[in-house]
């Protein structure tokens, strides 16, 4: 049995069923600090139990068997037991756990210098609703979806927002109410900080995918997993600058053969980053890879417990001194930054 770990203090009753996770999800605080946390685990939990996995979610946190949790629930003087198998959803937090058997990582190029690891695209946002469909080949609304803290500064004033007026074009940063409404929307920017080099490696696709599944544009900056999943002028736009993003709006706003065609493509991208396809890769992750492990750890557990718990004390020494952060893997062959 798979033990989803969610302490749900002040949650309310939690979803049963995968239709109950956006409305529920929306209705959590908006700085709650169990919003990752319910993403990861509580959405995870209830997708792959639809598929027929047995698994439970529990607010007790299990002595033994196969754990899956999130790095924010794992105290650091947590120590490892040779009964329970611990996969660690990481997300973006700095430090992976010196005693967790596997971190779940949301950007292919997240990298754990020591111990396994492996890459699951992140679950769009929950309740998504797309682009009106009578909007058709024209640019004219613009988006940020997000905490303004994360948009490009050069993005957040008045300046751009009147630039885009003059032509045109409407610039909006919805509260966090309306984070799934892209009903009125025909492009995204999702731009942390403009860049000439690729970076972020800790950050998910998510408003990547997001955009591809409301029938958007994506406009990105140079973070990392986006050159991992996209393709530049195919399926999505990159703009290392402020001049390339104000040339890239107008060649948009005036060429509607370029916006339908990224719009095309951007559907059928979206064919394999939805609901189901991230299901799929939680349940390849669950059977083909955390159950045989746990199998063999679980089997010989008793033989384990001595060199296990010194072991686990080593890597706690190691990660604390910063030898365990994650980073980009550095043989990674980048695209070029578009011009």
């Amino acid at each position: 049995m798979f033990k989803f770990y969610f302490p749900d203090e002040s949650t309310g009753r939690l979803p049963d069923d995968p239709s109950e996770f956006a409305q529920w999800f929306q209705g959590l605080a908006r700085t709650s600090t169990l919003l990752g946390p319910a993403a990861w685990t509580v959405q995870t939990y209830l997708y792959v139990r639809q598929r027929g996995l047995n698994c439970e979610l529990t607010a007790d946190w299990p002595d033994e068997g196969i754990v899956i949790a999130h790095r924010d629930h794992l105290p650091d003087e947590w120590a490892q037991r040779p009964q329970r198998y611990v996969a660690c959803c990481l997300a973006d937090r700095m430090l992976p756990h010196p005693c967790a058997n596997l971190h779940i990582l949301q950007n292919p190029y997240q990298f754990v210098r020591l111990g396994a690891y492996a890459y699951v695209p992140h679950w769009p946002q929950p309740g998504l609703q797309a682009r009106g469909p009578g909007r058709g080949d024209r640019m004219r609304s613009l988006a940020f979806f997000g905490e303004v803290q994360n948009l490009a500064p050069e993005l957040r004033g008045p300046e751009f927002a009147a630039w885009c007026q003059q032509q045109g074009l409407q610039f909006t940063i919805p509260p966090r109410e309306a984070w799934a409404d892209y009903r009125a929307v025909d492009a995204v920017i999702a731009v942390r900080q403009f860049s000439n080099q690729w970076g972020a490696f800790d950050k998910p696709a998510t408003k990547l995918f997001n955009a591809w599944l409301a029938g958007v544009v994506p406009i990105l900056g140079m973070e990392s997993a986006y050159a991992a999943e996209g393709q530049h002028r195919r399926n999505c736009c990159v703009v290392p600058d402020l001049a390339a993003l104000k040339a890239l709006l107008t060649e948009l706003r005036d060429d509607a053969r370029l916006l339908k065609a990224l719009l095309a493509a951007g559907t059928l991208a979206a064919q394999a980053r939805g609901i189901a396809a991230v299901t799929d890769h939680w349940v390849n992750l669950l059977t083909q890879q955390v159950e045989p492990a746990a199998r063999r750890r679980l089997r010989f557990g008793h033989l384990l417990n001595a060199p296990a718990d010194g072991w686990s004390r080593l890597k706690a020494g190691l990660a604390w001194r910063g030898h365990l952060l994650h980073h980009h893997n550095p043989h990674t062959d980048w695209p070029a930054a578009p011009e």
